[in-house]
Formats: C-alpha cells, sequence, structure tokens
C-alpha cells in the first residue's frame, strides 16, 4: 500500500504533475510581520522495526499541528517536497528501512496565521515548516534535477476518452478503486495515482483538462486489469516509453539530533 493511501484524510495532500519542482504561485510574500515558517517545538524519535502501528501522518491546512506515525524519512520528505519516493534518489539506505514517530507544533502566532490562509497557502506554509523541520533536526539537503526514466504516458485510446465516472457494477469488493473529486485536474491527479500502483511515473499526455469526479474500478484478480479498465472506463491508456522526469537527490541526511 502506497503512502497517499495511508495518508489521513485531515491532510490535504493534492497529488502534482511530473513538472520542475517550484515554491507555489500567488503566496503573500514574507515581510516584516510575517512570523517564520518553523515549528516552536517538536518531538521525534526512532521506532521499533516490529512495531504494529499503522503507518499514517496527520496534518491539517488550518493549523500549526503535525504528528507522523511509524513513516520513514522518505515520507517525510514526500509531504514537504510534494514529490513520491519513487523519484527520490541518493542518501543513506535508513532512509527506507528506519521508521520515526515526529510530533510538532508551531508558536501560537503561526498558529493564527496558518488559520488565516486559504487552503494552498496553508499547504504551501506546511510544507515549509516540514522541510525547515527535516533541514534542522535531520541536516537533510536536497537538489532537484531532470533523470531520463522509464515512464507510462497516458493517453487517449483509439476510440477517444470516455470520461464518466464508471458505473458501481464494474467491481466487486475485492477490486480496487481511486476516486477523484470534481474540481481538481482529474487526469493530472489520476496520473499521479497511477504511479503509486504501477511504480513508475506516469505522464498526463491526453492534453485535456478534465475536471469532473472521476473513478476508476478494476480487480486484477477476478476482474478487469488496471491497464484494462483504463481503457474500457476511460477511453484512455498507458503506453511504456522514457522521458525527462524531475527528481528529487538527496544530497545528505543524518539520524536526528535528539529532542
Amino acid at each position: 500500500m502506497s503512502l497517499v493511501e495511508c495518508l489521513v484524510a485531515s491532510f490535504i495532500l493534492a497529488p502534482i504533475p511530473l513538472a520542475p519542482l517550484a515554491p507555489a504561485q500567488n503566496l503573500p510574500t514574507k515581510t516584516e510581520t510575517t512570523p517564520q515558517r518553523a515549528f516552536d517545538v517538536a518531538t521525534i524519535r526512532p521506532m521499533q522495526a516490529d512495531d504494529p502501528t499503522a503507518a499514517h501522518i496527520a496534518s491539517s491546512t488550518r493549523n500549526g499541528y503535525f504528528k507522523a506515525v511509524n513513516v520513514n524519512l522518505k515520507a517525510l520528505l514526500e509531504v514537504a517536497y510534494e514529490i513520491p519516493d519513487i523519484r527520490m534518489l541518493g542518501g543513506p539506505k535508513w532512509i527506507d528501512t528506519q521508521k520515526f514517530y515526529v510530533e510538532a507544533n508551531a508558536s501560537p502566532e503561526l498558529e493564527q496565521y496558518i488559520a488565516n490562509q486559504s487552503p494552498a497557502e496553508g499547504k504551501q506554509t506546511k510544507r515549509d515548516m516540514l522541510a525547515a523541520l527535516l533541514a534542522d533536526r535531520f541536516k537533510v539537503s536536497v537538489h532537484t534535477e531532470s533523470r531520463e526514466m522509464p515512464i507510462y504516458a497516458l493517453v487517449a485510446a483509439k476510440d477517444g476518452p470516455r470520461l464518466t465516472e464508471a458505473s458501481p457494477d464494474l467491481t466487486t469488493d475485492a477490486g480496487d478503486q481511486i476516486t477523484i473529486a470534481p474540481g481538481n485536474d482529474s487526469l493530472t491527479i489520476l496520473a499521479y495515482e497511477l504511479s503509486w500502483r504501477l511504480e513508475r511515473p506516469v505522464v498526463d499526455q491526453t492534453g485535456l483538462q478534465d475536471k469532473q469526479k472521476l473513478t476508476l474500478r478494476w480487480n486484477d484478480n477476478a476482474g478487469p486489469s488496471l491497464f484494462t479498465a483504463i481503457q474500457e472506463q476511460l477511453g484512455l491508456k498507458l503506453e511504456p516509453t522514457k522521458g525527462p522526469v524531475p527528481v528529487l537527490v538527496i544530497d545528505r541526511a543524518e539520524p536526528p539530533t535528539a529532542n
């Protein structure tokens, strides 16, 4: 199961298309009255390898609280830099295997500042805060670059796209499902979600700007496979190819400093 599937609903983490990472646009310019985007207090401790606690991350765009349980450093980097771990390179081996408990709170001033922001602004502020925490406590240093990698191109099938919500009778209880809410760039988000299931970057090359509710259902064991379901239900297909993909290169990471 991917990290996206274990994130709690309170964290509004919209998937990002395969494009160069850059700060969010149209955010307030930092001024002398803007509080520093950093947590006031934070507790970080390693967890035992056999700890059965379900991995999860809880955060909100409306306050300054953050909590992560039984997750590795890559999972934290994913939230901070909004990039899936399949596009992370470098770093020591323990960033994949060692799990951590992280709990952090903002100052009352920053808490109020976040509460007054829009959801998009609040999400960016929380990303900045987590990135600062990782740099401080894990000594994380990263940079981005483009690498040629195997990808799947999401394109229109021969008979053209059929972007209507799938009927519930197209699946069984044993199947899997992706549902994307209306009001978003549905196909970009679909490509992001598919990358988790396929463990390969998926790039939306349909040229469409679909923003309606989209549901994809499949069952690899007793029904349509994921590749078949995409074509039958959405009139799209996945073509294996290669292309430039933005990646996050982890230049440095150290075990966290004591609380």
